[in-house]
């Protein structure tokens, strides 16, 4: 099975990924299908091609992403926030990565 996701499916993962680092938990599919102007079977169908696609899994009775992510955004300021979308272990040479594009980051900013 292909693991390419339609242009709709795209914003599906996306907006779920961006709910749980802005909000702390995944949203509902009620929330999802009120989002996009269609109805929750519509988004239980994207979310079950995504998780056969291993973009999301389900947990409890919400979908996450299958594999947790890192997200980095420049704040106003020169501030920088770090969020993920679940539990993310590290090795030394990841976190060395991560403080490495945190200093590009910092760099960028003056």
């Amino acid at each position: 099975m292909s693991r390419e996701i339609t242009h709709r499916q795209k914003e599906i993962y996306l907006f779920i990924r961006d709910h749980i680092v802005t909000n702390g938990y995944a949203p509902a599919v009620r929330a999802i299908a009120r989002e996009f102007g269609v109805t929750p079977n519509a988004i239980h169908y994207h979310m079950i091609a995504l998780r056969k696609k291993h973009y999301l899994r389900a947990s409890g009775t919400v979908y996450v992403p299958a594999v947790p992510e890192v997200v980095i955004e420049r704040k106003v300021g020169g501030l920088v926030s770090i969020a993920t979308t679940g539990p993310v272990m590290m090795g030394e040479d990841q976190v060395a990565k991560l403080l490495g594009r945190l200093t590009e980051i910092q760099g960028g900013a003056s």
